[in-house]
């Protein structure tokens, strides 16, 4: 990673790329063991899987609200100023969950949840400014894929830690995650950024705030005409990572004193997305990027039937791996392209960027309490089943009526104040 991120910088004419990548990857990695831990530990506190999946969903709620409202409340927000905004709302989650532990009321919960939802929205708008602000865009995939590779080493390596720590007391995780968020705010005030592309070329950048929410939503309608195949795919992609973060951290606890392995799923599940984004840090993929992703979906929900019907066992382990290694293709081909689609934005990225995280935030609603109340009724196992059979459709009849180049209505647009 820190050879390949050395030549990339060189192409991209900054030294920054691999500090930006340092910050998200801290960020992520507290992010990893919040996510691992809180769904036992909401689900521990209520003895219900269900009111797990309320509570988590909720975060959701408040990020697809503050999707709504970004684009036009930080029309001119840049990367450093969203990475600021992040810590800030992830140290009011953590906060939260400590106050937790001496009073486990559900209202604590949802305050704690909504921070979180706060801060996991401005960590992907900084990601998608900083692509769309600083990188040429024939390298928009290989950047996608340098910050999944962070991203994806936080999340196979804090499982683990979360696991360890466990043992030892709910607090230790806590403590943890303070420390890795403590390191990220360091990591951050040495971090400057650097002029962006649109600014080199004097393009003007300063835009009025207004709060519209009815014309955001006409905004995104236009867009979603358009933009149906990715807007698709990013929410089918992010609804397998929603099932597997909530209902597989609750499968694994439940089945590791029958098959010790277990504790391997996630990992398993993360581990292959680093070695395909090494891969995709050396090709430059431009064209037909979403059929490629569809293909790679349509593999992945396979293997969740497969996951879903498997013995206790090393099927397990091999179906997590299988799935995690033909999604972790998927994503960074999705996040390009929607980088492409910003770049023709110009000026007016930010109601697509804001579209783009509603999305996944739509996405982690509905997959947390569909896994909860599914789960409840007939198991987590059955969960994947029932999630790889729901996507495994939707991929095909993508693929039968997704014929055309994906399009951005540039007569519209340009009428947006």
């Amino acid at each position: 990673m820190l050879k390949h991120t050395s030549f990339l910088t060189k192409q991209l004419g900054s030294k920054k790329l691999f500090h930006y990548i340092l910050i998200i990857t801290m960020i992520f990695f507290t992010d990893a063991v919040l996510s691992f831990w809180l769904p036992t530990y909401l689900q521990n506190t209520f003895s219900s899987a269900l009111i797990m999946g309320l509570i988590i969903g909720f975060s959701s709620v408040v990020g697809l609200i503050t999707d709504f409202l970004f684009p036009q409340i930080f029309p001119d927000l840049k990367e450093k100023a969203a990475l600021k905004f992040t810590l800030f709302f992830q140290t009011v989650f953590i906060g939260f969950l400590f106050l937790s532990l001496q009073f486990p009321y559900w209202w604590i919960f949802i305050l704690a949840v909504s921070a979180w939802g706060l801060y996991f929205e401005f960590v992907s708008f900084a990601n998608k400014i900083y692509v769309a602000n600083h990188v040429p865009k024939k390298l928009y995939t290989n950047v996608w894929a340098e910050i999944d590779f962070g991203k994806s080493f936080a999340y196979l390596i804090g499982p683990l830690i979360a696991s360890i720590l466990l043992s030892r007391g709910n607090i230790h995780v806590l403590l943890a995650s303070f420390g890795a968020l403590s390191t990220a705010q360091l990591l951050l005030s040495f971090f400057s950024s650097s002029p962006s592309k649109s600014s080199k070329n004097k393009e003007k950048q300063s835009t009025k705030a207004i709060l519209e929410p009815k014309l955001e939503f006409n905004r995104w309608i236009s867009l979603i005409k358009n933009a149906w195949p990715v807007v698709s795919l990013s929410f089918l992609l992010t609804f397998i990572d929603a099932t597997f973060w909530t209902s597989g951290a609750v499968f694994v606890e439940k089945i590791i004193s029958q098959y010790e392995y277990a504790i391997f799923i996630i990992p398993l599940y993360v581990a292959p997305m680093l070695l395909s984004q090494i891969i995709m840090m050396k090709k430059e993929i431009n064209f037909a990027k979403e059929k490629k992703a569809t293909l790679l979906l349509l593999g992945g929900s396979i293997m969740l039937l497969f996951l879903g019907i498997v013995p206790i066992g090393i099927g397990l382990l091999i179906a997590s791996f299988g799935i995690g290694l033909l999604i972790s293709f998927a994503f960074p081909l999705i996040e390009s392209t929607y980088s492409d689609l910003e770049h023709r934005m110009g000026v007016h990225k930010k109601h697509l960027i804001g579209l783009a995280t509603s999305t996944a935030s739509v996405a982690y609603i509905v997959g947390p309490i569909f896994a909860g109340l599914i789960s409840q009724q007939f198991g987590e196992q059955t969960t994947f089943a029932l999630v790889g059979g729901i996507v495994c459709i939707t991929s095909i009849l993508i693929m039968i009526f997704n014929y055309k180049k994906i399009t951005i209505p540039q007569k519209e647009i340009s009428n947006w104040n």
